[in-house]
């Protein structure tokens, strides 16, 4: 497997929950993320992801942000504060500007307090920290601190559970975060967060017979899970075993019919066959 190709494993140490969820993400910008050079696998600056997702914004809906902006911050009904924090999540994710989303999903959070919304804050700082520059240990740490606000409440949450333990495998705590996931899958052997989440931290580090094994389990117990054979494809592909890397590379390509991602998928299935 070519050296470049490697960095959808390296980002998926730093992003797994983001791979997890918003797969094709990650997936959309593997050209630009082939071409940075000389990134270590910690350490180093990722690359601009805000620059990669750059959308222009119109200015009308310039003129919407800022109207909404300052009806935010001007009225005083949590209610109507609520439609507008929410307003403005979507309008800064349509133009992907992922430190605001995370902003005002936390402004959330905080006007209206519950297990979900702290979930939900803690994934949009957490996707703030991998796909942004600027400020990357700050919205690692908050994430953190909005999943253990929803652990607090349900310890038994184990999707949370999961997530924080990513934001220590992201930071500088590795196995920290490796421990936290060991517990989730005692408590839930079949839990699927975790296991793609210790897949994808074993391949990223090499160890390609314990990735194919946590993800053979995954497909074993979701077989629709299209990034699941997407991975255990690639571990196939660099333990040698070209058959199989290609068995569920094709399933992967027949589960997920974004363009994107049958594109990622097609150049790997040609390295296979070169």
């Amino acid at each position: 497997m070519l050296k470049s190709q490697i960095f959808i494993i390296i980002l998926g140490v730093c992003a797994a929950i983001l791979i997890y969820s918003f797969p094709k993400v990650i997936i959309q910008d593997q050209k630009q993320l082939a071409s940075e050079q000389g990134q270590k696998q910690h350490g180093e600056s990722k690359p601009n992801m805000g620059e990669v997702h750059h959308v222009a914004v119109s200015k009308s809906d310039s003129l919407a942000i800022a109207n909404l902006t300052i009806s935010y911050f001007t009225i005083s009904d949590k209610e109507k504060k609520l439609i507008f924090a929410d307003s403005l999540v979507g309008k800064y994710r349509a133009h992907h500007q992922y430190d605001s989303v995370a902003r005002y999903t936390g402004e959330i959070a905080g006007l209206k307090p519950s297990e979900k919304n702290w979930v939900r804050a803690g994934d949009a700082y957490y996707e703030a920290f991998t796909l942004m520059q600027d400020g990357n240990a700050e919205y690692n740490q908050k994430s953190r601190e909005y999943y253990q606000k929803a652990l607090e409440v349900s310890p038994k949450n184990l999707e949370a559970k999961s997530k924080l333990a990513m934001t220590y495998v992201g930071g500088e705590e590795t196995m920290k975060g490796v421990k936290i996931l060991r517990e989730v899958l005692e408590a839930d052997p079949k839990n699927e967060q975790a296991l793609y989440n210790i897949g994808i931290l074993s391949l990223q580090s090499g160890q390609y017979s314990k990735a194919i094994n946590r993800f053979e389990e995954l497909v074993s117990i979701n077989p629709a899970n299209a990034n699941a054979q997407f991975y255990l494809g690639v571990s196939y592909m660099n333990s040698g075993k070209k058959e199989k890397a290609k068995e569920h590379l094709e399933i992967a390509k027949g589960l997920e019919k974004d363009p994107a991602f049958q594109s990622t998928v097609d150049s790997y299935l040609k390295d296979i066959n070169k």
